[in-house]
């Protein structure tokens, strides 16, 4: 009898034991997603692990994917711009360990999604690649918006042509920047013309002040 009584607590402790492990185990790789339809047409999933601390965001209709920091629900994904040129969302980060806005740039010539991080300092790594780069150089000059979230990326990359871009600009030496996507239409747009003058002036200006061309 002693031995039946003792048989089933020890069996008892043996299944709450395997529950709490089953639990724990289930809690860490079981992941949560949520489901994102965005006013362009886009679809996007983030999924996250039980914890909170791992989030990726996917294109549903494609490879791209980007690691996030934090995301909270689907409005955290905002619309930001969608013309001819680009289709832009903003994802902003405020977690105190100073991660920066992500930025999920579309070029529409290409069809791809990748994402751009916006900051004065930043890692390497944080930086676009160079293959992305290439694409926004060829319409750099289209959109305001564009020259202001890759500006960054683009002086780390090629700093030299930046100042020459700044150059023809200023001297108005369009047909030379034809390779960069601006076109008649857009310098006869002198407020446009003037605000991209003004964000490449700005950022070259503050970079060689606080020594972010000491790259190497």
């Amino acid at each position: 009898m002693k031995n039946s009584i003792y048989c089933t607590k020890k069996t008892l402790f043996i299944l709450i034991t395997a529950l709490i492990v089953t639990f724990i185990f289930t809690g860490c790789f079981v992941s949560r997603t949520i489901k994102i339809k965005t006013e362009y047409g886009d679809h996007f999933t983030v999924s996250c692990d039980s914890l909170g601390e791992l989030y990726v965001l996917r294109d549903d209709n494609s490879y791209f994917y980007a690691d996030l920091d934090y995301f909270s629900d689907k409005d955290q994904l905002k619309a930001v711009c969608d013309n001819q040129y680009i289709r832009c969302y903003l994802i902003s980060d405020t977690l105190e360990d100073g991660y920066k806005d992500l930025y999920i740039l579309k070029i529409k010539e290409y069809d791809e999604f990748f994402s751009v991080i916006c900051g004065d300092e930043k890692n390497k790594s944080d930086y676009m690649g160079k293959e992305n780069a290439e694409k926004v150089k060829r319409v750099f000059l289209c959109d305001d918006l564009l020259v202001e979230i890759c500006i960054v990326d683009l002086d780390y990359l090629y700093h030299d042509e930046m100042v020459d871009i700044l150059d023809k600009l200023t001297n108005h030496e369009y047909e030379e920047l034809e390779k960069y996507g601006l076109t008649k239409e857009m310098t006869e747009d002198t407020e446009s013309l003037n605000k991209k003058i003004t964000l490449i002036k700005n950022w070259l200006i503050k970079a060689e002040i606080n020594g972010l061309h000491s790259y190497d």
